[in-house]
């Protein structure tokens, strides 16, 4: 068998077993959710999914606040403590390619963009991946960002049925753009923080 060959099944492998793993995860938040134990201070009033909801019936809705605790348990986040800044929010997992490869974009938009204020927060269901997983990411994939740990209720608002789901919210609050799947390219990254700053 040729080299080119055997390199091209090699890949319909890899790409079969990206889409199962994709799809058994896609499978499992469309199951009937688990009791959550949670504060009403931590879940004030969110509805459960719908039934095929998607992320994307957000934009140009406020976007639902939240209250979730940084991986390292050094800081509870509230979106609403970012009102009047442009706001990435992007839930991703340690076995989602399309994660590890968006990071160091993420994180170069988060430095370069800091003087207009902009936050990028990272947010990571402890469901899809472990704590050994989530801190080898850390350490390897250039995040240079906060990354939060998520829970039903976060999931929930936000119709997180695939990974990544990215939600890009304006200095008003509004969801600009929101999207389940890859980022195109730093340079389609860039266009849509410009978007969200008003350039």
């Amino acid at each position: 068998m040729k080299p080119a060959t055997i390199l091209c099944i090699a890949a319909s492998i890899m790409c079969a077993a990206v889409a199962i793993n994709q799809y058994d995860a896609y499978k499992a938040r469309h199951q009937p959710p688990q009791p959550v134990s949670q504060t009403p201070e931590a879940s004030p009033n969110i509805p459960e999914t719908e039934q095929g909801a998607s992320v994307m019936s957000l934009v140009g809705k406020p976007a639902p606040d939240f209250k979730l605790v940084s991986f390292d348990g050094s800081r509870t986040f509230r979106l609403s403590d970012y009102k009047g800044r442009p706001v990435i929010v992007t839930f991703w997992a340690t076995y989602c390619g399309w994660c590890r490869e968006e990071a160091p974009w993420f994180s170069a938009m988060q430095a370069k963009y800091a003087k207009h204020k902009l936050q990028i927060l990272g947010v990571v269901p402890l469901t899809d991946s472990s704590r050994e997983e989530v801190t080898h990411a850390l350490k390897t994939w250039g995040i240079k960002y906060p990354v939060l740990v998520s829970d039903h209720a976060a999931e929930t608002s936000y119709y997180v049925n695939w990974f990544p789901t990215t939600i890009y919210i304006a200095p008003n609050g509004i969801v600009a753009k929101a999207e389940e799947e890859n980022v195109k390219g730093p340079a389609r990254l860039e266009e849509d923080i410009q978007m969200l700053l008003g350039e």
